[in-house]
C-alpha cells in the first residue's frame, strides 16, 4: 500500500493564489449584478412615472414609513373638554320602502 505524499500537502502557492483571483471575481460580478439589478429597478420605476405623467394622471407616491405601537401610556387622553356620557339605542328607519 503506497500512499501519495503529495495528497498529503496543502494547495500550493499557484493554487491559492488563482483561488483567491476567483473569489475576487465573483464578488466583482456580484457587485455588478446587484448595481444592474438597482438601476433596472430605478429606471422602471421612472418609466412608470413618466408613462402616468403623459397619461394624465399625477402618480401617488406611497409613505413608507412604519408605524409605531401605541403602548398603554401613549394611548389619546381627552384634552380637557366635557365628557359626555350616553345611552345609545337603535332607532328603527321610518322610510322603508
Amino acid at each position: 500500500m503506497h500512499i501519495h505524499l503529495q495528497n498529503l500537502r496543502s494547495p500550493s502557492l499557484l493554487t491559492r493564489i488563482l483561488g483567491a483571483v476567483l473569489a475576487v471575481v465573483v464578488a466583482i460580478f456580484g457587485f455588478f449584478l446587484m448595481a444592474g439589478a438597482l438601476a433596472l429597478g430605478l429606471l422602471l420605476a421612472a418609466g412608470a412615472v413618466v408613462w402616468a405623467l403623459l397619461r394624465g394622471r399625477r402618480p401617488k407616491f406611497v409613505n413608507m414609513r412604519w408605524k409605531t405601537s401605541t403602548g398603554p401610556t401613549q394611548r389619546a387622553q381627552p384634552r380637557g373638554g366635557e365628557v359626555i356620557d350616553i345611552e345609545v339605542r337603535e332607532v328603527e328607519d321610518i322610510h322603508r320602502r
